[in-house]
């Protein structure tokens, strides 16, 4: 192959790598999962400060990390994170936590999806399980493959 070609081929494959669907996910019931955090408004862990707040998300064996939202109990993340080839409707669990620097990090929301998700780009509220006075916003984006 020559120089040129096999260049453009690299740079063909590297766009296809990090576009935002892959559509290589093309398994009946399964399909490329974007999940999208906004904003919140979460537990106050900290004695002399608001929250130094960051989310995990968790979809199957896939982890993601938000940033950390220093000194704000109602972050405004507007992040997103492509979760690649899942199953459609598997449990998307989210986790935040108060950033300490020298005790263990504070639980200060926690939130499980269980079941059918919601329309893709539909914005939802997911609720604190033990208090449902804290809340984040979030989407999933997805499209479902047509049956072949």
């Amino acid at each position: 192959m020559a120089r040129g070609c096999l260049l453009a081929a690299l740079v063909a494959a590297r766009a296809a790598a990090t576009n935002e669907y892959s559509h290589a996910c093309g398994r009946q019931g399964f399909v490329d999962l974007r999940f999208d955090i906004y904003d919140g408004t979460l537990r106050d862990e900290d004695l002399f400060s608001d929250s130094d707040a960051y989310c995990i998300l968790t979809v199957s064996n896939v982890t993601k990390y938000s940033a950390l939202a220093i000194n704000n109990n109602g972050p405004v993340y507007d992040e997103f994170f492509l979760f690649g080839c899942q199953e459609l409707g598997a449990n998307v669990s989210m986790t935040c936590y108060d950033y300490d620097t020298y005790d263990a990090d504070d639980l200060i929301f926690d939130a499980v999806h269980v079941g059918d998700w919601p329309a893709s780009k539909e914005v939802i509220t997911w609720y604190d399980v033990d208090d449902p006075t804290y809340y984040v916003n979030v989407d999933f984006t997805y499209e479902t493959p047509a049956p072949s």
